[in-house]
């Protein structure tokens, strides 16, 4: 069964759409042919506010219109736009490109039952063809695009759970304006694919008025390494974005260099009306960092292929945890950023590394570095080396729990003579840390050639202390607890054992107890949290 579209009718009865395929739904939804069918030359307007549930293939050969508000929820398996059609929005009588425009919600049902499929009926070679107004991929199998068509999305493209496969094609976001992408995360992006050969995430005549630019792309569904860009020039230019596995000699071919690179290659490209200089930054996940790379993280750069090799600029500093996504922010990604001075031109292969710094020899064998707690107050730190290269220094950071950042509380120079050591060297720090919570140490290894070593984080454990004052006393008496942040017990017990009465307290307070014989007592403290484990006791005497 194919239903087709009467313009009048619709326009006039647009409810309708709805029941017809609700009526024909048991005859179409295996069918293999399209079951929903727009003729040439017709037209489907959905009007605001009104939902359309299309739960059958569809095809479009005429023109699929929608205005703001309206929503188009597809539950079938395949869209296809066919060369001459159109989805117009409300702008020009209903015939325009420039309005707002409905949404397409791409969902998962039990009726497509897996990834969805569009033909987009785009060509982005010549920069024609037929574009959604807003499209939402709400399919956590992901939305594939068709062989031999690309794909744009004039305004929004929305991530609420699923991926965007390009499957070797491109998709077009914006229309004389680079549109807008929201909902990603390194759950929801788009996937270029694994191999130097593949599709495109375009965002459309980007301006410097359009400040930073998010490409949210990953090589496949658990590689999320998107860019971002920030464009100069003065007139308005449509730049691309993918990103491969690997880092190849000659960018696209030779061998790969699996060490001392991030194990991706970003080509970034755009149209030949580029004319500024474009900022780039590109993020990237520890898991694909190479084996020496992340020895020397603090010492990446974005490398740039060029002449037949891998260039290398002054490291700019690495950013974490990860920003480029909609979603919290990814604590095992990085970000690394440069400076391209003549823009993108008509294509360039980007990498992050940290080749300069690794293939010289500063080294370090760190094979102790601890801290304790040794008082309310202090916290020793020591560390040993058993071998030294050219090390300059080591720098102790701090962070306490209250904290998001690492702070640098002290510096020691390398105790290594002439910069070379075979022997155990010793190093040691008493850092003054009066604080009720935990507290994280970690040891920067600086190599005077620039690379950069960490030691593991050590966790410290802080005091508890009970402090009651004065004792003697007459029963009445304050209590001051360090360390503690919820709801304790005490017990006063006498001489003989028996409990004179049990209280509650949750911060510094002022106790008066009446009635007590002179004598000497014991305060047992009980935590609630630990099966009310003893935390302190206190001798108190009572004298009237």
């Amino acid at each position: 069964m194919i239903i087709k579209f009467i313009p009048e009718f619709f326009l006039k009865n647009r409810n309708i759409i709805i029941l017809l395929v609700f009526l024909g739904l048991s005859q179409v939804i295996h069918a293999q042919s399209p079951a929903v069918y727009v003729p040439p030359n017709g037209q489907v307007f959905v009007h605001a506010p009104d939902t359309t549930a299309l739960f059958t293939n569809m095809t479009n050969d005429g023109s699929f219109g929608s205005e703001k508000g309206s929503v188009v929820d597809f539950l079938g398996t395949s869209w296809e736009n066919n060369t001459g059609s159109q989805m117009p929005d409300e702008s020009s009588a209903g015939t325009g490109l420039t309005g707002t425009g409905g949404i397409f919600r791409f969902l998962y049902s039990k009726y497509n039952g897996g990834t969805q499929s569009v033909l987009g009926g785009y060509n982005v070679t010549i920069g024609s063809g037929a574009s959604f107004p807003n499209l939402s991929i709400e399919n956590a199998n992901g939305l594939q695009l068709e062989d031999l068509s690309d794909l744009q999305i004039r305004n929004n493209l929305n991530f609420v759970s699923g991926k965007l496969y390009l499957n070797g094609w491109n998709t077009v976001v914006g229309y004389q304006n680079p549109g807008t992408i929201t909902g990603y995360s390194d759950q929801s992006f788009v996937v270029t694919g694994t191999d130097v050969a593949g599709g495109y995430l375009y965002r459309s005549k980007m301006t410097q008025a359009d400040s930073t630019v998010t490409f949210p792309i990953g090589t496949d569904d658990n590689s999320y390494s998107p860019a971002a860009i920030r464009y100069h020039g003065t007139v308005a230019t449509d730049i691309r974005a993918r990103v491969y596995d690997s880092v190849y000699a000659n960018a696209v071919s030779g061998v790969t260099n699996d060490t001392s690179y991030v194990l991706k290659t970003w080509n970034l490209g755009e149209d030949a009306n580029g004319n500024g200089s474009t900022d780039i930054w590109l993020q990237h996940e520890a898991g694909d960092e190479g084996v020496l790379f992340p020895s020397f993280r603090d010492s990446s750069y974005i490398s740039k292929y060029i002449a037949g090799a891998w260039d290398f600029v002054p490291p700019t500093g690495v950013f974490n945890p990860g920003t480029f996504t909609t979603g919290s922010p990814l604590t095992d990604s990085y970000i690394n950023h440069r400076l391209l001075s003549n823009g993108l031109g008509g294509g360039k292969y980007l990498s992050v590394s940290t080749e300069v710094y690794s293939s010289v020899p500063s080294a370090v064998n760190l094979i102790y570095f601890e801290a304790v707690r040794t008082t309310i107050r202090w916290v020793q730190t020591y560390w040993r080396t058993q071998m030294e290269r050219n090390i300059k220094e080591f720098i102790l950071y701090r962070r306490r729990e209250n904290e998001t950042a690492y702070t640098a509380i002290d510096t020691v120079q390398s105790q290594a003579v002439g910069g070379i050591s075979n022997s155990l060297l010793y190093y040691s720090f008493l850092d003054d840390d009066y604080y009720d919570n935990w507290t994280y140490y970690q040891l920067k290894v600086l190599g005077i050639d620039g690379r950069v070593f960490w030691s593991p984080v050590r966790r410290v454990p802080w005091f508890v202390q009970v402090e009651v004052t004065p004792n003697p006393s007459n029963g009445h008496f304050r209590i001051h607890i360090f360390g503690v942040h919820h709801v304790l017990r005490f017990a006063l017990i006498d001489m003989l054992g028996r409990r004179q009465g049990l209280y509650t307290i949750n911060h510094d307070e002022i106790v008066n107890i009446n009635g007590l014989a002179d004598g000497i007592y014991f305060i047992v403290f009980y935590d609630p949290t630990q099966n009310e484990a003893v935390i302190a006791t206190k001798k108190v005497e009572v004298i009237r």
